[in-house]
């Protein structure tokens, strides 16, 4: 799992299954619209852009104690049009396994694809959206419950989303999924766009924790990706929406 697209999240929201969210209001289509063309150009990034990626997944004992930490360095890059992970540097439990971790096609591990927003166009129909009011720390700030529509699945989210509805970008995600598969029992996710760049603001941190297993076997565990170093000069021009910032 190294695309910044390929992690599940979440946050439990209770408090939003009170009569207040029910008499909030749905955020403008213009505002949905805009945070769909600022996914657009995340995932254009993605496919096409530049960055650097540094990842710390840690196992734990129930009882919080770190088992096994895996540290890995890379840089995302493209080479004739395809995408390639150029592993840096591997440590696990503090042991160099960079070229153990090279042979294999992905270097931070196998995950399933799945949305980390319930922005995308293709995806905002299957989601109910309530605005909760301004962001406390800044007025200018929107926050939005998301939540799906109809049947509970783990491929689709429960949370909160901070945006900035001027430009139409999102801050910060906090999610779970609103269903869980057999062998995941909780997975709390927040997600920061605070990396600026040519196309707005771009993925800078995912971080994870929760806790899962079979049977009487259950781990804890908590992982960060940090991306940062973002090199666009391959995407020209913008063509999704507001392009942002440099």
């Amino acid at each position: 799992m190294t695309s910044p697209r390929c992690i599940v999240g979440a946050w439990v929201l209770l408090a939003f299954l009170s009569a207040g969210f029910c008499a909030a209001a749905e955020p403008p289509d213009d505002l949905l619209k805009k945070l769909a063309e600022h996914d657009a150009r995340m995932d254009r990034i993605d496919k096409e852009g530049s960055f650097a990626i540094e990842a710390k997944s840690e196992e734990l004992k129930l009882g919080g104690e770190v088992k096994h930490t895996l540290e890995i360095w890379m840089r995302v890059t493209h080479q004739g049009g395809k995408r390639v992970q150029l592993l840096v540097k591997a440590l696990k439990d503090g042991k160099d396994v960079t070229e153990e971790r090279r042979k294999k096609d992905d270097p931070l591990g196998d995950s399933k694809r799945t949305e980390i927003s319930p922005f995308p166009a293709n995806v905002q129909a299957q989601y109910a959206f309530k605005s909760l009011g301004p962001e406390k720390s800044d007025a200018s700030l929107l926050r939005i419950h998301f939540e799906p529509k109809g049947t509970y699945t783990e491929d689709l989210l429960i949370g909160e989303a901070v945006v900035d509805p001027r430009a139409g970008e999102v801050v910060r995600i906090s999610s779970r999924p609103s269903d869980y598969p057999s062998n995941l029992d909780r997975l709390n996710v927040d997600i920061q766009y605070d990396q600026k760049t040519v196309l707005g603001r771009a993925l800078s941190r995912i971080s994870r924790e929760g806790e899962g297993g079979f049977l009487f076997i259950k781990n804890r565990f908590r992982d960060a990706i940090t991306y940062s170093d973002y090199d666009l000069s391959a995407i020209k021009p913008p063509t999704v929406g507001n392009t942002g910032n440099p």
